[in-house]
């Protein structure tokens, strides 16, 4: 009997191992120069099932499970490539520079790069950035998942974001609604750190992205505003936003705002019997609305007593408000 209890207990051990299998590859351009950072994410149909990021040889090696069915490799400036067709050694995956690729620009900074326990982008050097909000940039960073409702480094839970140092106190919809407020041309770095070290919160344990804007040096006011729309048959959100700032000397007031409002979110389900007894057929319908109101208000304050450091206070305001019919 216990023979028997330790020959399964080593099978249960080794099942994830058995189960589980690794796919290497080579990512490179179209003249085969390696592609550093690339994305390379693993989906069982529609869910995210694994995925990894490049070397500076453009290797990756990811381990996914048996219901893995096509891997997405992506990287700014590149189109994406979809590959169905998975095996152990995915050879080498040529990347092609999209269509508004800029040729002619001269980068005299790197635009990403690895340190010890993070990959920092350089967004204010990119020229591919211009024009493009935070989650945007954040969809097409290496290591981060980011969809319209969700955020993540590695399809790790618990991912959270910083802005200059401040911790940003939302998730889903309302996350990623505020992150399209941020334009590209407001952001300085944008760094991802896998393993959030002591210095964070506890709840920090599926990483954290911290979005480091740039400091205005010039006395005035800047600011920006926008309008995003997503329109569908059973979805409908409306998201506008506001940015301003204030800089005078050494003091800074900044004036943050979005509203994320879905004025109809509607569901039909039909449904049919069909009675063979009485021959008769019976039709169902099932209707459901929904409007949800989500925000977030900011104002803050402060002074920079020298040019690396800066105190201040932040107030936030976080409206989420929904109704079913």
């Amino acid at each position: 009997m216990k023979r028997t209890l330790i020959i399964l207990g080593l099978f249960f051990c080794f099942l994830p191992a058995v189960t589980a299998k690794e796919i290497n590859g080579i990512v490179t351009d179209t003249d085969s120069i390696p592609v550093e950072f690339a994305n390379v994410t693993a989906f069982a149909t529609d869910s995210v099932v694994g995925g990894g990021v490049t070397d500076a040889s453009g290797n990756f090696s990811i381990e996914v499970g048996p219901d893995c069915n096509k891997i997405r490799v992506s990287f700014i400036g590149y189109d994406d490539v979809v590959l169905s067709h998975i095996q152990s050694d995915m050879g080498r995956i040529v990347l092609r520079q999209t269509s508004t690729t800029l040729q002619e620009v001269v980068v005299k900074a790197p635009l990403i790069r690895r340190e010890a326990d993070r990959i920092v982008l350089n967004v204010a050097a990119n020229p591919l950035s211009a024009n493009k909000d935070a989650q945007e940039l954040l969809k097409t960073a290496p290591g981060v998942w980011a969809t319209d409702d969700m955020l993540s480094i590695y399809g790790q839970g618990g991912t959270t974001v910083y802005i200059d140092d401040r911790k940003v106190n939302m998730s889903g919809n309302q996350l990623m609604s505020y992150l399209k407020s941020i334009q590209s041309s407001s952001i300085a770095t944008i760094e991802i750190i896998p393993k959030a070290g002591a210095e964070y919160s506890a709840d920090s344990s599926g990483g954290v992205i911290r979005i480091n804007l740039k400091r205005n040096r010039v006395d005035g006011i800047n600011g920006s505003a926008g309008l995003n729309l997503t329109a569908g048959e059973y979805k409908q959100w409306i998201n506008p936003f506001v940015n301003i700032g204030l800089h005078t000397g050494r003091w800074t007031m900044n004036l943050n705002g979005n509203v994320n409002g879905s004025p109809s979110e509607k569901y039909i389900s039909h449904e049919e019997t069909t009675n063979s007894a009485a021959s008769q057929d019976m039709t169902g319908m099932a209707h459901r609305k929904n409007k949800a109101i989500q925000g977030n208000m900011s104002l803050g304050i402060f002074y920079e007593p020298t040019d690396r450091d800066k105190i201040g206070l932040q107030f936030d305001y976080n409206p989420n408000k929904s109704s079913h019919l």
